[in-house]
């Protein structure tokens, strides 16, 4: 079972999921991929997770849905079933069932920093993803603050922690702008990055950008 918001990584796991079952599938076995978006909704990714269970889901796999990611462990504990490949939130990093594959929040929080003030910026922004745990915002603002100095930089990082449905950016765009940040990290889904970015289009606001890939 596969949770996405952002079609590029669904159309991925599909071509595997083709290549496997072309292939003969696993075991003589083809793989039967059922995918499922929450719309950015946490109540509606867990109870479409309890429902796939019940119909005898043997993983869930390639999930990029924050929401429902963050809160996510207990069930995957509870009904002992492996979540393989995800967004990377952070209680995944602490649990035998959940399998990122992705570099924590504060690695990239590290490099972006750190790159934002080699390519020349010398105001910097943060804008987030709200993560929904405290430890893992903290870790993340403190690792582009830290990267940011470790390439030199002085001041003050100034952040902007967003709810994953904000609808527009043009208060957090209009912030910066007035206070002179020239370099901005973005740790955004594609819906919020696009969003950011109309509203930097309407200030007519185009700092240097470093984005989470």
């Amino acid at each position: 079972a596969v949770y996405t918001t952002t079609n590029a990584q669904l159309q991925a796991t599909k071509a595997y999921i083709d290549r496997v079952n072309a292939r003969g599938g696993v075991n003589g076995h083809k793989v039967v991929l059922e995918i499922m978006d929450d719309q950015l909704d946490q109540a509606r990714g867990q109870q479409a997770a309890q429902r796939m269970l019940a119909d005898g889901v043997l993983a869930f796999a390639a999930w990029n849905a924050p929401n429902t990611e963050n809160q996510i462990v207990p069930f995957l504990e509870r009904n002992k079933v492996p979540l393989i490949g995800s967004y990377g939130e952070y209680g995944e990093y602490h649990s035998h069932y959940a399998y990122a594959f992705t570099a924590s929040y504060g690695h990239y929080g590290f490099e972006m920093g750190k790159y934002l003030k080699q390519i020349g910026a010398t105001k910097p922004g943060l804008v987030y993803i709200d993560n929904g745990e405290a430890h893992a915002n903290a870790g993340l603002e403190k690792a582009v603050a830290d990267g940011w100095k470790a390439a030199g930089g002085t001041g003050s990082v100034e952040v902007h922690k967003e709810d994953p449905t904000q609808s527009v950016y043009d208060d957090v765009v209009t912030s910066m702008q007035v206070n002179g940040v020239d370099g901005i990290v973005t740790i955004l889904d594609q819906t919020a990055y696009n969003r950011l970015q109309q509203a930097s289009d309407r200030h007519a606001y185009h700092p240097k950008h470093v984005a989470d890939p």
